[in-house]
């Protein structure tokens, strides 16, 4: 929700902490508190649950000077890569000074600017969300990238734009350090019934010859990723489908110093039936992991689908996103949990629905979905020894929504995982099934 602060004829100035700003089209103000308490029990055999409470606090700011012209601000919580803090740390000692005064940090997640020199073309630079296509080889919506991006939208159908991403700058006063990607996105409606899309997405890393500079992600790296995708309507049918097909190379000095060429993939086909408010749809979803079989532990982990995601659920919430999946790539490379690995070795099979209705207590919306999975891994895993499973296991998962009022809404957020023997780490191991619990109360101004 956005209230605006000033709109005058003149400028107007806004004195803040002693500096003075003056602008002629006022400013908007919006933002958001959430409380989020989560309980999780890990697949580790006799592991505890895993109780704790968080806070996240946004605001932005937004101003059009003119009718060409648009510049926006975004602070957030945080504290390293964390985007909020977590309820009770604090010292001792301020348990005898009156509770705690947490000392946690604004961070700038957007921050650039818009310009239109003409109704078609627009210029944003600086630093914003970056999720190209359906957002399963690189999704930073949550914290964004440092980015100059030129768009051409010569009708309501057609969008074509290009940008430069910088992901890296590194240490160094030169390109050896750096991380950069660059990108070409096209998307066509070309009808009420069928639209498309289609992304090239190409990262580059600095000099090869850095061979200490694995904690920037593969010295070497020149990966790129094709991703094509489709939405079609017929009647209350609604059809999808998406494919990225990966080339290029991962890494020079990733394993044993040789290259370690990319051939991974990742698709999705799915089918969706509306009945009134509801939906039921069905989901396949597949992405290529590292490959037991290769000749060597190059083309190993060279097969793997290789993705960049941020904390956010996509098919499902343990395998992928609470859960670093085995014999992904992240896996590979030595990522543990809290790395999000996506599609990367996932083979998904999805039965899922969702309405939305009016609650009767507050008139208010009040949304819901649920998914059963079936889950394998695409390519089998040395779990222990030289035995190999492939079964993840079924999940079901839960989400509700409350709007409370038109500006606070409560979500649930619920998986169970049966686990698979995927996870079995002796022939007498016994994993442990997996839940997630979220609830959370959110109020945006």
């Amino acid at each position: 929700m956005k209230k605006v602060l000033a709109t005058v004829a003149v400028s107007t100035a806004l004195v803040m902490g002693g500096a003075v700003a003056a602008s002629a089209a006022g400013i908007e103000m919006e933002g958001s508190v959430r409380v989020r308490g989560l309980s999780e029990q890990k697949i580790t055999p006799h592991s505890a649950p895993y109780n704790t409470y968080d806070e996240q606090v946004r605001i932005g700011m937004k101003s059009k000077p003119s009718d060409n012209l648009t510049g926006y601000i975004l602070l957030e919580t945080g504290s390293g890569s964390s985007d909020t803090w977590g309820w009770g740390q604090e010292t001792t000692s301020s348990l005898y000074r009156g509770g705690t005064n947490f000392d946690n940090q604004l961070n700038i997640i957007q921050a650039w600017m818009a310009y239109n020199p003409t109704k078609e073309l627009t210029l944003k630079v600086g630093h914003m969300p970056i999720a190209p296509g359906t957002k399963q080889f690189v999704n930073h919506d949550n914290s964004g990238d440092d980015a100059i991006v030129l768009a051409w939208d010569p009708n309501k159908s057609t969008h074509v734009h290009v940008a430069t991403i910088k992901l890296n700058e590194g240490v160094g006063n030169d390109n050896s350090d750096d991380l950069d990607a660059y990108a070409l996105v096209a998307t066509q409606k070309f009808s009420d019934s069928l639209k498309m899309g289609a992304n090239l997405v190409h990262i580059k890393g600095g000099s090869p010859d850095d061979g200490a500079f694995l904690s920037i992600t593969y010295p070497g790296i020149a990966l790129s990723n094709l991703g094509v995708d489709a939405e079609y309507k017929m009647g209350n049918l609604t059809l999808k489908g998406d494919v990225n097909l990966q080339f290029g190379t991962i890494s020079e000095t990733l394993v044993a110093a040789q290259n370690v060429d990319a051939e991974g993939y990742a698709f999705q086909l799915a089918a969706d039936y509306k009945i009134d408010n509801s939906n039921v749809g069905l989901l396949l979803g597949v992405g290529s992991g590292v490959d037991p079989d290769g000749a060597t532990l190059n083309d190993q982990v060279g097969n793997a689908f290789v993705n960049f995601l941020g904390d956010s659920a996509y098919q499902v919430y343990i395998p992928g996103y609470r859960k670093v999946t085995p014999g992904s790539f992240q896996a590979a490379i030595g990522q543990t949990d809290g790395a999000n690995s996506g599609l990367s070795n996932l083979t998904l099979y999805q039965l899922n629905a969702k309405t939305a209705t009016t609650c009767p207590l507050t008139g208010k919306k009040l949304s819901v979905r649920g998914a059963f999975s079936y889950m394998r891994t695409t390519e089998d895993v040395n779990n222990y020894g030289t035995n190999r499973e492939d079964e993840i296991g079924t999940e079901v998962d839960i989400v509700a929504a409350w709007a409370l009022t038109s500006n606070l809404t409560y979500q649930i957020e619920a998986a169970y995982l049966w686990t698979g023997d995927v996870y079995k780490t002796s022939a007498t191991s016994s994993p442990e099934d997996a839940y997630f619990l979220r609830h959370g109360i959110t109020m945006k101004f």
